[in-house]
């Protein structure tokens, strides 16, 4: 969003679609942050989203003001190839110099968890708990292709 100042009060704009390579930014419950990422002096724009996808959207100056170009996936599904290494949802981004190397570090966390099988389950239980699981793993992957 933009703001506007009006005497000394600042109050916000009508909300703007962030555009990247002249589309607007998707992916659902993106997370921004704005940072010279690759140090030529000019914001560029790191995002994180609900698919735990990371991505790079590198600034330009340009006579009508800041845009960005598509963007560059810094990290997803490939990243990490084994399913329960890999972020899975809800990433959000930071960029700080975490090690005090003098470069920038990119910090990602995201929402994960892991369900442990319960114990001593019966015949029927065991049976119950994988058709659940089974419509579990459906339903993700519905919502990976939406």
């Amino acid at each position: 969003m933009k703001h506007l100042v009006n005497k000394g009060n600042m109050r916000f704009g009508s909300p703007e679609d962030v555009l990247a390579g002249d589309k607007p930014l998707e992916g659902q419950n993106v997370s921004p942050c704005i940072v010279d990422w690759d140090g030529d002096g000019v914001p560029d724009l790191i995002t994180g989203d609900a698919s735990g996808l990371v991505m790079f959207y590198k600034g330009t100056r340009t006579p009508n003001g800041l845009r960005f170009a598509s963007g560059v996936e810094l990290v997803g599904p490939h990243t990490f190839p084994n399913p329960d290494d890999r972020p899975m949802q809800r990433a959000k981004v930071a960029v700080a110099d975490w090690n005090n190397d003098g470069k920038l570090d990119l910090i990602v966390g995201d929402f994960s968890y892991k369900a442990s099988t319960p114990k001593n389950l019966t015949a029927t239980q065991q049976k119950r708990l994988k058709e659940l699981q089974a419509e579990q793993a459906q339903m993700s992957s519905q919502l990976g292709k939406v």
